[in-house]
């Protein structure tokens, strides 16, 4: 039993529970500790670092002890310095030397390569100035503190930070090994692998909606939604390399342009999901999404480019929260499972969208929390799987439909065709009789009835004897018989058919002087027979009539024999011959042309042979 729609709605619901609780899940994974003062003592939890002293570079490239001033983290450098934005950071911090617990540093997000020592002790760097600073799970980092390079007290962590392109770093947090390792794999996995993988899966998934589109043209509907899904994986997977694809300040341009033109392109495939047409908005979509590219380069050559790209993002989400107008709007109107699917699913995005720019808007919030725009895919994912779940049941549904309504007009047209083949059985077995009536009719007329009106007017005319009238009634009497028998036998046997005319012309035969010679071998039924064995007999008769009155034969010969696909029927008699008429010579009488015309309406060929002592009329009938 399919689910009802009811059913879908309350599941739906519950989707957008689970996606706000997982949105929250993310917010708070993305936290990593209080903000304390730097002269807190370290004890079993990780402890922000946030007071610092900055000491800019002088034009040597030395600490600027005359400009050090103190600073809270995180903070842009000093971009108007030599050496690569180089700038240090001296933060001081108490440390109890009882504890025996394993120290490190845990860095959450760094734009900037980094050089770290504690207490005049290196620690380790991330890269050298002249180097680009790292992206994707690059940005996390984890030094371990050797237990020696602590001290029972105050201790004081010194960070250069500088680099190609360098712009700031999170707060650190110093604290137990463990915990730090624990955070620091938690966010790898949070701010770069995952994503990395949703977008790849993501990407996947465009390409496959796209070839179902290249399938199914009419569909627009696969084009958008493989398009968006496409740019939106690709987009992701970018985002999470862990080296940029290009120059910095090129490589953010396209980045932030690239997002706006896929956000369009998905919300064109919201709003054409409700199958209403929304041309001017549509060209909205189309316009936002082509121009921020040329938007932000200008933003960037006139040096504007942030404070532009903030409030390009801020327009996108103004005009997303539109598109989800319209698909509020028909979600209420349809009350369907998928328009409040899509709706939620929008929503879910929405609220990633403003999440990501209002985190961005500071720097401690860039740093600490997880960007959740990236597994906005994860919802676009199971979205599709829902809306080709839900059509493929609707077309389930509509299919049986179908085949009911089909059968049910295929049962209605069976019994009509039954009743109508019914009427034609019934009318052709009256068409058999009546055409049977009129063969029997016509053969009586032709046959009988033509000898019986000869016997009559000869015995009105006194022109015969008593014996000559006797002959003639013989005749007609024989006539009948030979006409009952061909109507009796059915079944296509030439065999019986000729034993039933030996039976009933033998004795006149032989009365007239003629010697039989039956030389009848087995045949095969001749479909030809069936119903027209009447045809054959009026060739034999008529074979027969002409050689009592004209040949002055003493023996005649019947026989059959098989001669490839047909069966042949001859008569010979030792009689004088006659010259054979030529086709369609009436001239000597009917009898030939009647018997060809006898044979064609068997489907067989007759053929004359004769010779001055002998006269061979032959039959070829088809089996």
């Amino acid at each position: 039993m399919r689910e009802s729609e009811s059913g879908r709605a309350r599941r739906t619901f519950k989707f957008i529970g689970a996606s706000f609780l997982f949105a929250g899940a993310l917010c708070v994974a993305g936290k990593g500790g209080a903000q304390v003062s730097a002269t807190k003592t370290l004890a079993h939890e990780l402890v922000e670092l946030v007071e610092a002293i900055m000491v800019p570079a002088a034009r040597d490239g030395t600490p600027d002890e005359a400009a050090a001033e103190p600073v809270r983290l995180p903070r842009n450098l000093v971009f108007n310095t030599p050496q690569n934005n180089r700038t240090w950071y001296r933060i001081r911090f108490q440390h109890d030397a009882q504890s025996n617990v394993h120290q490190a540093i845990y860095f959450r997000a760094l734009y900037a390569h980094l050089s770290i020592a504690l207490n005049d002790h290196f620690l380790g760097q991330t890269g050298t100035l002249d180097q680009i600073p790292p992206r994707s799970w690059n940005q996390m980092r984890l030094f371990e503190i050797p237990t020696a390079f602590l001290r029972d007290g105050e201790n004081q962590l010194v960070i250069e930070a500088g680099g190609d392109g360098a712009w700031s770093f999170s707060p650190p947090l110093i604290g137990p090994l463990e915990l730090a390792r624990n955070r620091y794999i938690l966010r790898v996995i949070l701010t770069g692998i995952a994503p990395f993988g949703v977008g790849v899966i993501v990407a996947i998934l465009g390409a496959f909606a796209i070839m179902l589109w290249g399938y199914r043209r009419r569909e627009p509907l696969y084009a958008y939604y493989g398009l968006a899904n496409l740019l939106c994986g690709l987009h992701t997977v970018w985002w999470a390399l862990p080296a940029p694809l290009l120059p910095l300040l090129q490589n953010r341009l396209l980045w932030v342009a690239a997002f706006m033109f896929w956000v369009s392109i998905f919300m064109i495939f919201f709003v054409r999901f409700t199958g209403e047409h929304w041309k001017r908005f549509e060209r909205v979509l189309w316009g936002f999404g082509l121009s921020s590219f040329p938007v932000l380069y200008l933003a960037s050559e006139f040096g504007f480019f942030s404070e532009v790209s903030i409030a390009w993002r801020a327009l996108g989400l103004s005009i997303v929260a539109l598109a989800l107008a319209i698909v509020a709007r028909f979600a209420w109107r349809q009350k369907r499972a998928d328009g409040f699917l899509l709706l939620a699913t929008g929503l879910l995005a929405l609220g990633f969208g403003i999440h990501d720019w209002w985190t961005g808007q500071s720097l401690y919030g860039l740093y600490t929390r997880v960007a959740l725009v990236p597994y906005v895919g994860i919802a676009f994912v199971l979205l599709f799987g829902w809306l080709l779940a839900t059509r493929f049941n609707r077309d389930v549904d509509t299919l049986e439909k179908v085949n009911e309504s089909l059968t049910e007009s295929v049962n209605e047209k069976t019994r009509e065709l039954a009743a109508n083949f019914e009427r034609l059985r019934i009318a052709e077995r009256e068409q058999s009789s009546i055409e049977e009536r009129s063969r029997l009719l016509r053969d009586m007329h032709d046959g009988l009835g033509g000898k019986l009106m000869t016997t009559l007017r000869a015995l009105e005319h006194g022109a015969v004897g008593n014996r000559a009238a006797a002959e003639l009634v013989r005749d007609c009497i024989d006539e009948l018989r030979l006409t009952v028998d061909a109507y009796d036998q059915t079944d296509g046997d030439l065999a019986g058919l000729l034993a039933n005319l030996r039976y009933r012309l033998g004795d006149r035969l032989k009365a007239a002087g003629l010697e039989v010679d039956w030389r009848v071998a087995d045949t095969p039924p001749v479909p030809v027979l069936i119903d027209n064995g009447r045809e054959l007999m009026r060739i034999i008769q008529e074979a027969l009539n002409n050689i009592l009155k004209h040949a002055d034969a003493t023996r005649v010969i019947f026989e059959t024999a098989i001669e490839g696909d047909c069966i042949r029927v001859t008569l010979t008699d030792n009689g004088c011959g006659f010259v054979v008429p030529a086709l369609g010579d009436t001239k000597n009488g009917q009898g030939i042309t009647n018997m060809r015309l006898h044979a064609e309406n068997l489907g067989g060929r007759f053929s004359v042979e004769s010779s001055d002592s002998s006269t061979a009329v032959t039959v070829r009938l088809p089996v």
